[in-house]
């Protein structure tokens, strides 16, 4: 052996790379066995006199519990990711349209799309009132974004369950390791209504002695009938 060197990542993986000098073309795919790891690339160049410098970098789980690097929250291991982004609804789906509609005199067509006026007359605090006439700001408006968030976490294990895809498809309230939610709107009665997320298939992939796992959670309408179109789950967690 020529050389080592090495990194372990907060998600929970660790590699080491290891420099051989190797006489025989034949051996350059043959690779000593490193405990605890496995080989997962090898590269080599030729340096002459029918001898090669071969590279081997070789992959494996840390343990959180010996490693101060792998990242935890709440208990759980790997790294934990927001993503935001904003979608485009048609605007008969604003939670808010009827008051739209009473403020900028809208109306429903028969066949349910919202229409405005080019023209609407406002009060002081907004709404339809007797004054003079003003362009309508919601004139020809068909859609509206909201926004959306995934979130994300990426996790390795030395063994998948068999029930890790069962989850698919269920609806949490609270995310991994308390990572923290967005406020929802409040009800009538002024109460949060909790924002629920949707559990997506986990992503499945081998890398040198672990798996690596990424499960997202999608965001939902925080109103709507969620809870009676999916199943309601406890707080989600690594398996």
């Amino acid at each position: 052996m020529a050389g080592e060197s090495g990194e372990l990542s907060n998600s929970g993986r660790a590699r080491i790379r290891k420099k051989y000098f190797v006489t025989s073309q034949e051996d350059l795919a043959k690779v000593p066995d490193l405990a605890g790891y496995r080989a997962t690339n090898i590269t080599y160049n030729k340096i002459g006199g029918g001898a090669y410098e071969q590279n081997v970098e070789y992959t494996a789980q840390v343990d959180a519990a010996v490693s101060a690097v792998v990242e935890t929250l709440g208990g759980l291991n790997g790294t934990f990711e927001m993503f935001t982004s904003y979608e485009s609804h048609p605007i008969e789906l604003h939670p808010k349209i009827d008051k739209l509609s009473v403020d900028y005199g809208g109306y429903f067509t028969p066949d349910g799309f919202a229409k405005w006026p080019p023209f609407y007359t406002p009060t002081g605090s907004g709404g339809l009132g007797s004054g003079a006439q003003v362009r309508n700001p919601m004139f020809g408006v068909t859609r509206y974004k909201d926004v959306s968030m995934t979130f994300r976490h990426t996790y390795y294990v030395k063994n998948v369950p068999r029930g890790i895809y069962d989850k698919a498809g269920n609806i949490v309230v609270n995310l991994p390791a308390g990572f923290p939610t967005p406020k929802g709107p409040v009800d009538k009665d002024g109460k949060e209504i909790k924002r629920r997320w949707m559990m997506q298939m986990p992503a499945v992939s081998r890398e040198g002695n672990s798996y690596r796992v990424v499960q997202e959670y999608v965001l939902l309408d925080s109103s709507g009938a969620a809870s009676d179109l999916y199943e309601v789950t406890s707080t989600p967690g690594q398996v």
